[in-house]
């Protein structure tokens, strides 16, 4: 090439505008998901905190907060499921989402924690523990929930708790499903939790 060319090449490249910048892609389905048990806990409690106004659980926050995509359950569904993410020690988590309709406007989400193939952790006395729910009842506290009822449910236990939404008379709630592990030493134990919200 020659230098005139070369030095017309360099001026047109030099004064090109910047490409603008498009909007953010969603998170594609296992992007960057939570790869052990204390990650996605502590995924789990982050989201609980950062939840100060109804839109703060809307569903793109939620699934970018777990790295994965929901696929709806059936064609043109709105609820939306992602399963069999894999986290170590042989465990795998889901998340799902359920639909809501006006005027309901808070996002009702679980995510649940199992082994691909084994007895459910209500139904197997020699389950692991998980996730200690004396742990995850203390850290909801230190970020401002309190716990409400607590009943049985599918054969372990749920455990409410809630924090009020500010200048409203709504409330978040967490809601951890438990079962008893007696592996070693017996102590409730949450294999899910369940994020909505409400009037009181």
């Amino acid at each position: 090439m020659s230098l005139p060319l070369v030095l017309l090449s360099t001026l047109l490249l030099a004064c090109a505008s910047p490409a603008e910048p498009g909007p953010p892609d969603p998170p594609a389905a296992g992007a960057k998901p939570a790869a052990t048990l204390p990650e996605l806990q502590n995924r789990l409690i982050h989201y609980a905190d950062s939840l100060k106004q109804p839109k703060d659980s809307a569903q793109h926050v939620f699934t970018s907060m777990l790295g994965v995509t929901l696929a709806p359950i059936a064609p043109g569904a709105k609820s939306g499921r992602v399963k069999d993410m894999p986290l170590s020690g042989g465990y795998m988590f889901y998340a799902s989402s359920l639909a809501t309709q006006p005027p309901h406007t808070f996002g009702d989400y679980e995510v649940g924690i199992y082994r691909h193939g084994g007895p459910a952790f209500t139904e197997d006395e020699r389950s692991p523990c998980v996730w200690d729910a004396a742990i995850a009842r203390q850290r909801l506290e230190s970020i401002g929930y309190q716990a409400g009822g607590e009943r049985p449910f599918q054969r372990g236990r749920r455990q409410e708790f809630w924090r009020p939404i500010e200048d409203s008379e709504k409330e978040f709630y967490v809601h951890l499903l438990t079962y008893t592990a007696v592996a070693g030493q017996e102590k409730t134990c949450v294999y899910a939790i369940r994020f909505s919200g409400g009037n009181p």
